[in-house]
This record gives structure tokens, sequence and C-alpha cells, in this order.
């Protein structure tokens, strides 16, 4: 099984979407196509999503730009969040997730929308956090906004991931996402981590400490 060795961001996305049909799809395109029929005629929502970028499966990177772009086409009420490598190293990768989720929250309230409730992917609450929440696991296959969310996530983290991998061809992060992949491997051997880096990753932590034996 492949590990994370780089990763440049911890992204999220707040999302909103109606309660009463929250549950109904299962598939991913089932949702958006849902999610997006239904916030056309439904102005009122109330209840947000999110989806902290752990990983998606269900849909290939095509699908996923094709979702996001119904997403943000359908309605204005998102927010994307997120924490960097080097909070990650200083605080954790759980915390940095919650860190990146209350910055998606932010950028909502920053352009104009209020959320009264959070539904949150994972059985874990960021504390303190500002409006009443629940933790659903595996959020993104049982709730709309979730889904909507992890798609903006996801694709979000997909662009950056693409960009670093332009700053850093070698590396080919544009491909693995920051796995430790035998180019990645071989990139790490040769040239040596990047500040995209974690540093508190073990495979990362290996070779700053060859490096002072």
């Amino acid at each position: 099984m492949a590990s994370k060795v780089a990763e440049k961001k911890k992204a999220a996305a707040y999302c909103r979407v109606s309660t009463d049909s929250d549950e109904q799809a299962t598939s991913y395109e089932a949702q958006i196509e849902h999610y997006t029929e239904y916030i056309k005629s439904h102005p009122e929502w109330t209840l947000a999503g999110i989806f902290a970028d752990d990983g998606i499966s269900g849909t290939n990177t095509k699908k996923r730009e094709e979702l996001y772009e119904k997403i943000i086409k359908a309605t204005p009420a998102y927010g994307i969040g997120q924490a960097s490598a080097k909070e990650i190293d200083e605080i954790n990768i759980l915390q940095a997730s919650f860190l990146a989720m209350r910055r998606a929250y932010d950028d909502m309230i920053q352009k104009g929308f209020h959320p009264t409730h959070s539904l949150i992917d994972g059985n874990r609450l960021p504390q303190s956090w500002p409006v009443p929440a629940q933790a659903i696991i595996g959020g993104d296959g049982k709730s709309l906004s979730i889904a909507a969310a992890s798609i903006l996530a996801k694709v979000y983290r997909d662009r950056l991931m693409t960009q670093l991998g332009q700053k850093y061809p070698a590396y080919g992060w544009e491909k693995n996402a920051g796995y430790g992949t035998k180019q990645h491997q071989k990139a790490l051997s040769e040239l040596g981590i990047t500040p995209y880096h974690r540093l508190s990753y073990a495979p990362i932590r290996r070779i700053l400490e060859g490096k002072k034996d």
C-alpha cells in the first residue's frame, strides 16, 4: 500500500444543502445530480456539510471536475479552507484538518452566508465550533451536503497538487498526489525534500535523520 509522504495542503470544503432529501441518494453522481436539481428550487437551505480531504473514492478525476463545475454553478454558498504542510507538522494532521474546516466555514461567512448547523464527515467534531454540529461516519456516502463538499475539497487539492507538480516536476505530484510511488521515492533520494513535504511524517523524518548521521 502506498504511503503519503508529501502533502502541500489539507483542504476542506463547506457546502450547504437541504435536510429533507439529504439521505436519499447513494452514489456520488446520483447525489450531486439530485443536489443540483434540488437547490435550484430551494433557496432556503440551512444545513451545511464539511469534508476534510482524506481521500475520496467513487469518482475519477475527470468526473470530479465535472461535478465540481456543477456544484459551484448551482450555488454561491460554499467555502474552501486549507492548512499547510508546516501547520500539519506543528499541530498534527487531525488538528490541521479541523483548522482547514474552520477556514472553509469562515470563507462561507465572508461570502455572506451564515450556516445554522454543520454536518461533519468522520467521528469527531472540532472543539469550539461556532454552530451546532453533527459528525457522520462515512458522511460522503450518506449526506448530499457532505458529498458536494467532498468534491469541492478534492478538486481544489488536485489543482494544488498539479501546481506543485509544475514547480517540482521530478516528484510527479500531479500524478501521485503525494503518495510514495517509485518516482516520488526516487526524487526524494536524489533531490531531497521540499518545503511542501511533511517533516513529521515517518519516511521524511528518516531521510532527515539519515542526513544527520
